[in-house]
């Protein structure tokens, strides 16, 4: 059983991060391709070894590698995640962009999250609980993590300040919506029959908003404190803030069941704006953790699929995956960026690009394992089923889209304007200028 389990865990860090690599190679995106590898070696070879002639089995069993330490492993990998969503955002950086790029990111995830709920419901079939959070997750995590190769692509999907920040805010803040909108449905859903629903709900929204913040807060100042004081040397300053992150993590959903995420972006977020120490060296998620951990967390994901929430997903899936990105994306940020101070190549381009990736995928995880804890197995399945179509779909199609169409419109060719605005930005390019594809498409989350 020893040499099985290691053989099995070994197979999912070299699959996750051999796919990562053929990525770079093939110049594809990571994230879609990383999940077609899990797919194949978890549900696709059980579906295949169900042919009498072709005696084969899942390669990667993770809900039998892990058993009950599940959703412990998933939730403690999705609070790094989000802490460096959180650490991507300097409000101070967002000064240059004005209130366009708040207009953009919360206007166009308003408009579109009654669109994506609706949609989900009444074409997927999925109750509104789960509808909800599926909105929720597709817009909290994008668009965040496109990395194109194409300088022409970065320069018209930044397009200045705005649609830079336009990411920043939504892979950083998205995440506290989402989960402030799980744990208040989640406690209205499990309340008994004769209980008070409202008063269930406004509690655990309280205790999120109270716990989550209270000891992400804490856990971010306690690190920037001992920087300040020169108490942990350089090599040691990430594995200290993630220690931490892990306490923060542990204590909050000791007092309130899903405020752990919520305190991971709290910590991001005000360990990026204090001012009492540098956090350079914690906010580098290119470390040789992060190089495993993404990849490896993305293949056990979609590994651990049921074969029967693959074979529900039909062709209203494929009709819904497309709606967002041919109808509810354009029609969204058309609608809210008529006075962003985008020209009209921007606007046309930011409307056509908009993939959802890592983030979506950890987030839709972490809320279907708490569903599966309550029974709901089926509900949970079709979650991430779907949410893993859309990572996909949307990857591949805006990864075929995106240099053709930056073409189309004409990107500028005056190097001044491929430059990011913020001053975190220039130094993060600066810095990856010759790695940006060797990263994988993983982006900011």
């Amino acid at each position: 059983m020893y040499i099985t389990d290691l053989l099995e865990l070994t197979s999912i860090l070299v699959l996750g991060l051999g796919t990562q690599w053929l990525a770079w190679r093939l110049r594809l995106p990571a994230v879609p391709l990383i999940i077609l590898v899990g797919l194949i070696a978890g549900p696709g070879l059980e579906f295949l070894g169900r042919i009498p002639a072709v005696p084969l089995s899942r390669a990667i069993h993770p809900e039998l590698l892990f058993s009950s330490l599940m959703l412990p492993i998933v939730s403690l990998a999705t609070a790094v995640l989000l802490f460096q969503a959180g650490l991507g955002l300097r409000f101070a950086d967002l000064r240059a962009s004005g209130p366009a790029a708040w207009r953009l990111s919360v206007g166009s995830a308003l408009f579109a999250a009654p669109a994506i709920a609706i949609g989900a419901h009444f074409l997927l079939d999925q109750g509104w609980l789960e509808s909800a959070l599926l909105a929720g997750v597709l817009l909290a995590a994008g668009p965040c993590e496109l990395a194109p190769r194409d300088r022409r692509v970065r320069a018209l999907s930044s397009a200045g300040a705005v649609s830079e920040a336009e990411s920043t805010i939504r892979c950083a803040l998205g995440p506290l919506a989402v989960v402030l909108l799980f744990n208040v449905l989640f406690a209205a859903e499990s309340t008994e029959p004769d209980a008070d629903v409202a008063s269930a709900s406004a509690t655990a929204l309280i205790k999120t908003l109270i716990f989550g913040a209270a000891l992400g807060a804490a856990c971010a100042w306690l690190v920037a404190l001992l920087l300040r004081l020169s108490q942990v040397p350089g090599h040691l300053q990430q594995p200290v803030a993630l220690l931490l992150l892990a306490v923060a993590l542990a204590w909050a959903e000791l007092f309130q069941p899903g405020a752990g995420l919520f305190a991971a972006v709290v910590m991001g977020l005000v360990l990026a704006n204090q001012r009492l120490a540098d956090v350079g060296r914690i906010a580098d998620a290119q470390g040789p953790l992060y190089v495993l951990l993404v990849p490896s967390l993305l293949m056990l994901l979609s590994a651990r699929l049921p074969l029967a929430a693959l074979t529900r997903l039909g062709w209203e899936s494929v009709v819904f995956a497309a709606g967002l990105v041919f109808v509810v994306r354009p029609l969204a940020v058309l609608l809210t960026a008529l006075r962003s101070g985008l020209g009209r190549r921007e606007k046309l381009f930011l409307a056509c690009i908009a993939p959802r990736g890592m983030l979506a995928a950890s987030l839709a995880s972490v809320f279907a394992l708490h569903l599966e804890e309550e029974g709901r197995f089926a509900q949970a399945d079709a979650l991430v089923a779907t949410t893993l179509l859309v990572v996909v779909v949307t990857g591949l199609a805006y990864a075929i889209m995106a240099a053709p169409l930056a073409r189309r419109l004409g990107a500028p060719h005056d190097a001044a304007q491929l430059r990011p605005t913020s001053e975190t930005a220039r130094k993060r390019e600066t810095k990856n200028e010759n790695e940006v594809s060797s990263r994988g498409d993983f982006g900011g989350a």
